[in-house]
């Protein structure tokens, strides 16, 4: 073919897909509303005439309803629900009643046919068409929701809103009922600047506080929550970790290439954090001093499994990680400095001051609390101690975590006399050194 002959086999094939495919379909719409008038005037008018008149129309009324009206099917199609009633009486065989003339079965299955492939014809032009959406406001737990998604706090500025109202039918979110009166405008307006007011602007941007922000001391408030949030989601729980190492110090063969960071990882737990623990747990007591050396001898108390090709943790394996996590964490905040509540009340707004304190508590955390093993003064009084020849003082000593052990411990002290009858300058204080006596504890 020439390039001109296709160039109007384009055309005309363009004219077809524009033209003629619209106008064909408009067709088939009119042949089936004519194929609806000319079956409702064949079959459903001469019904309606025969067995339905009589006391369906204009003049009586029975039961409020006139179907000598409906003289087209197009009329038939604007009361659609009602026609769904009829066919349920027809269905039912409740009409025409038992003393009215009655129509044959197969009259009665060809008329709810005809009339029933109308309606179905009407509804599936309407398919996907819900109708008259009418606009509306979000309701109040919307508007409550909407907030929450959009600042990811639970403002709910709603709180002061009226209920809201209730439709014909029982619903409160239809657009016939979610007006907007001018006073309800005034009220979302409100809502808006209760919202701005939990704003707050940060170096990374806007973020919103689940409270209103508007002072410092609102501010500092926002970011001492935000930091204790912060460790309340990252708290260690030491019998987790504990557990986790048993089970590595008891691995099978199969894991035995495997590293503590990679077991960690594998209990989703802090590969670093449990490092530092299995560095100051493998070591061997005697290598430790004090608590280290106290923390290896309790960790080397905790019994093996009783199957080490599977090992898993029994009860009282279970208790003993336990015991042990607890008497850990007690000594966690005996050893380090005390630390003060990061809000105080009825402390004031003094920003500096505030600063300042907490700046010198973030620099004695994780540190070691000297006090806590500083010497502890002991006095004991006896009277009345000139019949008695000697005087026996028994002193007890116990483990940090209450176990009974056996050991030694050097006092360094004397014994002081005092006789308030004495008037002579050597009785009246005498000292007894006590220095390099060692006393066996009954620990």
């Amino acid at each position: 073919m020439l390039p001109q002959e296709i160039k109007f086999v384009n055309s005309v094939f363009c004219f077809l897909r524009l033209f003629f495919i619209p106008i064909l379909s408009l067709c088939f719409l009119i042949a089936s509303d004519v194929y609806a008038a000319d079956t409702f005037t064949d079959k459903v008018l001469p019904f309606l005439k025969t067995y339905c008149s009589e006391c369906h129309n204009q003049k009586t009324k029975n039961g409020e309803l006139d179907l000598s009206r409906y003289t087209t099917a197009a009329k038939a199609i604007e009361d659609f629900k009602q026609w769904e009633h009829v066919m349920t009486f027809l269905r039912k065989e409740e009409m025409p009643p038992a003393k009215s003339k009655q129509p044959s079965a197969e009259l009665r299955a060809e008329m709810l046919k005809v009339v029933e492939g109308i309606l179905v014809e009407e509804a599936r032009k309407y398919t996907g068409d819900p109708g008259v959406v009418v606009p509306r406001r979000l309701t109040n737990s919307e508007f409550d929701n909407t907030i929450k998604d959009i600042t990811g706090v639970d403002i709910r500025p709603t709180a002061s809103f009226p209920l809201d109202p209730s439709s014909g039918e029982g619903f409160n979110n239809t657009g016939e009922a979610l007006m907007m009166s001018p006073s309800l405008f005034k009220k979302y307006y409100g809502a808006a600047q209760q919202v701005a007011d939990h704003a707050l602007l940060t170096s990374t941007g806007i973020k919103f506080a689940p409270h209103a922000v508007t002072t410092f001391a609102d501010r500092q408030k926002y970011f001492e929550q935000s930091i204790l949030k912060f460790y309340d989601g990252h708290k260690i729980d030491y019998e987790d970790y504990l557990t986790a190492l048993w089970l590595y110090k008891y691995r099978t063969a199969n894991d035995k290439a495997t590293s503590v960071d990679a077991w960690a990882k594998n209990k989703n737990l802090s590969s670093k954090y449990m490092s530092l623990i299995w560095e100051a747990l493998k070591g061997a007591p005697e290598e430790g001093q004090f608590y280290l050396s106290w923390l290896r001898q309790s960790w080397e108390t905790i019994p093996a499994p009783k199957n080490l090709l599977e090992p898993t943790v029994s009860n009282e394996v279970a208790q003993a990680l336990k015991t042990l996590a607890n008497d850990i964490r007690e000594l966690s905040i005996k050893l380090c400095p005390p630390e003060t509540p990061a809000i105080v009340a009825n402390a004031g707004n003094g920003p500096v001051a505030h600063l300042d304190t907490r700046r010198k508590m973030a620099q004695s955390r994780d540190t070691f609390n000297f006090k806590s093993a500083s010497v502890q003064r002991f006095q004991q009084s006896f009277s009345n101690v000139g019949n008695t020849p000697t005087i026996k003082l028994t002193i007890e000593i116990a483990a940090s975590n209450n176990l009974k052990a056996d050991g030694f411990v050097t006092l360094d002290g004397g014994f002081t006399t005092s006789n308030p009858d004495c008037k002579f300058e050597r009785c009246q204080k005498e000292k007894v050194d006590l220095a390099n006596i060692t006393f066996r504890a009954c620990a």
